[in-house]
């Protein structure tokens, strides 16, 4: 879409200079600045490293034993008897793809981070490419500077790795490539869309929203062809319903019956229906706030008043505004179904952050066609800036903690009993990591089954600190 043949609902953005592509390149330089800044070499550590050690010692036995061995499915631990625990309520999409990094670089704490680094420069650019495609080159410059400079995803998402980052991306760049094709119904597009349909269904449950997303867009834009030319969208939906039916396949081989209890066990909840979505609303807006921030949240106002405006006086719904609602449900309605998942899981709003970009950059756009002063757009966006160096500095604190943090540290205490308290604790703490997640990571599989046999605290100290990767919590 050019500037000239924008709807109303959309600001004039009289700025040629926003449609070079560099600034992808100088929003993907501030993600990597930040990162750096905030570091990408410190050890894992604490409450914010919880789910990173979980991926990495799924990736580590994919890398050592094979994911062929494991009937690709994620492991927890594997305990001294060689008992295994399985983590079949993930894909492995993402572990799998970590191996890969692992077999190339090592299984370290810099190849994890800088594994998330990569995750995140890749949601960065299909936001970018989507919000270009849909609202044009300068909507889509503004929007990717505004998302590199959310602070959860400099503090977080850019440092730490999670399955959501990987399906966030891949649900974006499904619905990219889903308009390019259905701008052009060829089989050339169509098989590039259904290649990260596909890989998407792989990484996480979390991608699977957007597939209702595209299937509603399709009914209501395609017009006369919606029924003659359906076996496309049938096409497309059966690669999520066959991928499904392999991975109950794959976990029956080892007998798992996680995968169908990550499904039943978070969308039933814990609390009475009423009670779940109170407290839902109540920590999505005190996230919003820590990752968006007042300014982005009053400019994200701004957009959609203006496209309601739009749309109820021309009496008309373009595709655009289809996708400024579209591209907030793929967030919104996973956290809808799975209504109990944000206390302790802020990394989840990854899931909204290309949304807030994209609403924010119209706001901006609305306030500086208002303004008669290009200092009053100048305000809102250095307010913007001071924001997120505040809030990211708060995300990246080892103390961090807001409501359900806590509750969450407590029911993993095990975990990271031996990191905060660095085996001081005597014998307790050499039992607590024995159980935990980290040697999983941190030692490889026969390592694992020799560190058994030590069980005197001072030896298990003595032979771990001649770890390279592990020396650091020990010396």
């Amino acid at each position: 879409m050019t500037d000239t043949d924008r709807p109303a609902f959309l600001p004039p953005l009289p700025y040629p200079w926003l449609e070079s592509p560099l600034w992808l390149a100088a929003a993907a330089a501030l993600v990597v600045f930040g990162a750096l800044v905030l570091g990408l070499g410190h050890p894992f550590y604490y409450y914010h490293d919880y789910e990173t050690v979980l991926l990495a010692g799924q990736a580590r036995h994919f890398a050592e034993i094979g994911p062929v061995a494991l009937a690709f499915q994620n492991v927890t631990r594997i305990l001294a008897d060689g008992t295994i625990e399985w983590y079949s309520r993930r894909p492995p999409g993402v572990p799998l793809l970590m191996s890969i990094v692992y077999q190339i670089a090592g299984a370290t704490v810099l190849s994890t981070r800088l594994f998330a680094l990569a995750e995140a420069l890749t949601l960065l650019a299909a936001t970018y490419l989507f919000t270009r495609q849909v609202f044009g080159a300068r909507v889509a410059a503004i929007t990717a500077l505004i998302f590199a400079g959310w602070p959860g995803l400099l503090a977080n998402i850019a440092r730490f790795t999670f399955y959501e980052t990987l399906a966030a991306a891949a649900a974006v760049f499904a619905a990219w490539l889903y308009i390019r094709w259905f701008q052009q119904r060829t089989p050339g597009r169509f098989a590039l869309l259904a290649a990260v349909t596909l890989t998407g269904c792989w990484l996480s449950w979390e991608f699977y929203f957007m597939l209702p997303v595209l299937g509603l867009h399709w009914l209501i834009f395609a017009g006369a062809d919606r029924w003659r030319q359906l076996g496309w969208m049938v096409g497309l939906a059966a690669l999520p319903v066959l991928t499904l039916g392999v991975m109950f396949a794959l976990a029956g081989q080892v007998g798992s019956s996680t995968l169908t209890e990550g499904f039943t066990d978070r969308i039933v909840g814990e609390q009475s229906l009423l009670a779940d979505y109170v407290l839902l609303a109540r920590v999505y807006l005190t996230q919003s706030v820590i990752h968006f921030g007042l300014p982005a949240g009053i400019l994200a106002l701004i957009a959609l008043g203006m496209a309601g405006r739009a749309i109820w006086q021309h009496r008309a719904f373009p595709p655009q505004a289809f996708w400024m609602v579209g591209l907030g449900a793929f967030g919104l309605l996973f956290f809808v179904v799975v209504r109990n998942i944000l206390p302790g899981h802020d990394f989840l709003m990854v899931l909204v952050m290309p949304w807030m970009a994209l609403l924010a950059a119209l706001g901006i756009g609305w306030v500086a066609h208002w303004a008669r002063s290009a200092l009053v757009p100048a305000l809102g966006i250095a307010a913007m800036v001071g924001w997120s160096v505040g809030a990211a500095a708060y995300l990246a604190h080892p103390d961090f903690a807001i409501e359900g943090h806590m509750a969450s540290l407590n029911d993993n205490i095990t975990d990271v009993l031996f990191l905060s308290e660095h085996l001081d604790t005597g014998e307790a703490a050499l039992d607590a990591f024995r159980t935990s997640r980290y040697p999983d990571f941190y030692l490889s599989p026969v390592d694992r089954y020799a560190a058994e046999c030590i069980t005197d605290l001072a030896a298990f100290r003595a032979e771990m600190a001649r770890s390279d990767r592990y020396g650091y919590f020990v010396a």
